[in-house]
């Protein structure tokens, strides 16, 4: 217990917040996308599931081999990951096919 509370007792209002609400069980039960970070993906990792904010093709050997290009995507996860950083999208194809994350995206948390 002394451990538990020696991590949180540097943490500010908000860092309690968001702890407190991650463990009320208010996630949103999606996972976290591997290009953009943000929690849109509806099955676990490497199942093939399209990003709607950044347009990455969840692709299971493209996350073995970070560098590995032209599997479910034309560029590699990293390559795909300072796209995203630099234009908003995985590759410059999906431009048109991407929107902003939400807020429940950003932190997987519900709002209710």
């Amino acid at each position: 217990m002394d451990e538990v509370l020696a991590v949180f007792s540097g943490c500010t209002e908000d860092e309690w917040e968001d702890t407190v609400l991650r463990l009320s069980g208010r996630r949103t039960g999606l996972f976290r996308c591997p290009c953009c970070g943000c929690y849109t993906l509806e099955e676990g990792s490497g199942k093939y599931d399209i990003c709607e904010v950044c347009g990455w093709e969840d692709d299971p050997e493209q996350l073995r081999d970070l560098d590995l290009a032209g599997g479910a995507n034309d560029v590699s996860l990293n390559e795909a990951r300072e796209n995203y950083l630099r234009m908003g999208a995985s590759c410059e194809a999906d431009l048109d096919n991407v929107r902003p994350p939400t807020e429940e995206e950003l932190s997987g948390i519900t709002a209710d």
